[in-house]
Parts: structure tokens; C-alpha cells; sequence
């Protein structure tokens, strides 16, 4: 498995970047994956991208770019 973790970032709103990232090591139980597809959620993920603030259980959130998506 190559040592090349690429990962997305959003460094505006509407720009998005991949970038390279370190791989961490492991615990002796776990495993890593390989994953050849990924996906932007139609929810927080692309009112990040768009740059849009939104209210969540917490208040008012606005984008803080660069920001790297996901949960």
C-alpha cells in the first residue's frame, strides 16, 4: 500500500485543494482502508464549501478556511 494519504481541503469558499497528509501509525487491532471514491454531504459539508454560515445546536457557525470536510 503506497504512504501517500491524499485528502481534500477546502481552502475557500468554492475551492477545493488535495492535498497530502501524513499517515499515523497504528494500534496492533486496527486497519487501514482504501477508499478510490469520496463525497461532499448536501448538508454542513457543502454550505462549507459554498461559504455559507448556518445555526446548529450550538449558534451561529461561519467557515474558518483552510478546513479539511468531514466527520
Amino acid at each position: 500500500m503506497s504512504e501517500k494519504n491524499l485528502q481534500l481541503m477546502f481552502t475557500g469558499p468554492g475551492q477545493i485543494e488535495l492535498e497530502e497528509a501524513p499517515l499515523h501509525g497504528l494500534a496492533d487491532t486496527s486497519f487501514r482502508v482504501r477508499n478510490i471514491y469520496t463525497a461532499i454531504s448536501a448538508g454542513s459539508e457543502l454550505a462549507l464549501l459554498a461559504g455559507e454560515e448556518w445555526t446548529d445546536e450550538h449558534g451561529r457557525i461561519k467557515p474558518c478556511y483552510p478546513l479539511t470536510p468531514g466527520y
